[in-house]
């Protein structure tokens, strides 16, 4: 499956997530690093043929070399040119042997994690930026407390921030959802947490915040044993749907209102969400893909090709060309259909079935419940036509609020000029804008019949629509 950082990485992520590996027999020896090393320099040059020479079967089926190709345009798209090599690190992984190989890359440093199976075959990688946002301390006017959330076999590590005064009952409390990819419960990006940004930025407004490692990052190629019946409810909805529920659960606390705060694709199914969690008071979508997410996906890839200097126009073209292919295909498929997650923009078959009828304006228009949606303006990954499509068919519902930012980009950090971001900006530290934060916060008074919040809250900073 291909994985994306909250959209960003439309291709690399899932070459590794979706690859098939074997089980850890016997400990490998150590010329498995070399063998990775070898890969990722054959890679970085270009030498297809060679980088796939130590792939297992299944990996060879699953990753052609113009998958492989495909998937180092969209890497170096978002960290910049290829430098050098720096340095490796062998790890035993549950059932897995894996190495570790960082890199330097024009806009930071990302690991290129290469899995092996019991015959030293490569069967999965993965690409693991190494760029983090820097570390905070938290503010004296807050408080943390570490929980977890079981669902069925996965257990996610959780975070639960609160006001210094700790927990008092009746307290409101959002639940953060993220986008794509194998997200830490800070949802880092580059240099980036935004959800770190939220959850502290609402307690210390006197709302509890409840933020989760996501099951991919804790799991890995655990996390889907079935690439035939994987669907989005996998990666994203089910674990949401049972944080809610942990909070009602919870012995020695009485949570108020639940909210549930979802960014990316994690807006995107929002709307199931809802459907699974009746006991939540509203919801709050933030970079909503309403359209087709193959066709954002192609769109992305357009843009990225657009910014590169490197790739001569025709193999842009002819990168593309294939890039269209494949969102044809997913648009022809039919129930039954399996696997061909190389074919299909990196996810399996199962995963665009369960989406091809999902419309996302006229799903959120069944939720029902207060709904706020917030939109960046210079966001490349969700366009504002997403946001103009949700505002079509939600715009004159009573129950939903709307709102975009000029200046704001996907991870909802300011930005300079009009045009679109680029993926560099998120390799420069900033944070959620305070804006943002201030109409979550007045959203959720409101619900409360709560009129204390400040008169400037709908100021020039953002554009409304009720």
């Amino acid at each position: 499956m291909k994985k994306k950082i909250a959209l960003l990485l439309t291709c690399i992520m899932a070459l590794c997530l979706f690859a098939a590996c074997g089980n850890k027999g016997d400990a490998l020896p150590k010329e498995i690093t070399t063998t990775a090393q070898m890969f990722v320099d054959n890679w970085a040059k270009g030498d297809l043929t060679k980088a796939r020479q130590h792939f297992s079967d299944d990996m060879n089926k699953a990753l052609s070399e113009d998958g492989l190709k495909e998937a180092w345009t969209s890497l170096t798209g978002t960290m910049g040119d290829f430098v050098k090599r720096i340095g490796e690190r062998q790890e035993t992984e549950g059932d897995y042997e894996v190495v570790y190989v960082t890199n330097e890359f024009k806009n930071g440093q990302a690991d290129i994690r290469v899995v092996f199976d019991k015959d030293g075959k490569i069967s999965g990688m993965q690409f693991v930026p190494t760029s983090q946002a820097p570390e905070m301390e938290l503010p004296e006017t807050l408080m943390e407390q570490e929980l977890s959330i079981k669902n069925g076999d996965y257990e996610l590590p959780a975070v639960l921030t609160l006001p210094k005064d700790g927990f008092t009952s009746g307290l409101p409390i959002v639940v953060l959802v993220h986008g794509s990819g194998p997200n830490d419960r800070n949802e880092t990006i580059g240099a980036n947490a935004p959800f770190r940004d939220l959850a502290w930025g609402l307690a210390e407004k006197g709302i509890a915040v409840l933020r989760y490692d996501k099951r991919t990052k804790v799991y890995g190629e655990k996390s889907f044993a079935d690439i035939n019946h994987f669907t989005a409810d996998d990666e994203t909805v089910d674990d949401a749907v049972a944080a809610v529920s942990m909070l009602r659960d919870l012995d020695d606390m009485t949570f108020g209102d639940i909210y549930v705060l979802g960014h990316s694709l994690g807006a995107m199914l929002m709307p199931r969400i809802a459907e699974k969690t009746p006991d939540a008071m509203g919801y709050i979508m933030l970079g909503t893909p309403a359209r087709p997410l193959e066709d954002i996906m192609l769109e992305q890839y357009e843009y990225l090709y657009s910014l590169d200097k490197n790739t001569s126009d025709a193999e842009k073209q002819k990168n593309l060309d294939a890039i269209k292919a494949s969102v044809e295909k997913i648009k022809n498929l039919k129930e039954g259909d399996t696997g061909m997650a190389d074919e299909l923009l990196g996810y399996p078959a199962s995963f665009w079935l369960d989406l091809q009828d999902y419309h996302v304006p006229s799903a959120a228009a069944q939720i029902g419940r207060p709904l706020l949606i917030l939109q960046g303006e210079r966001d490349y990954q969700v366009r504002m036509a997403d946001f103009t499509l949700l505002q079509d068919n939600l715009g004159g519902e009573e129950n939903v609020t709307m709102k975009s930012y000029p200046d704001l980009n996907h991870l909802f950090i300011r930005g300079d000029g009009d045009e679109l971001s680029t993926p560099q900006d998120y390799y420069t530290a900033g944070h959620v804008d305070q804006q943002v934060i201030d109409d979550i916060v007045e959203f959720i008074e409101l619900i409360h019949g709560n009129d204390d919040a400040d008169d400037n809250q709908n100021s020039a900073a953002g554009n409304t629509i009720r």
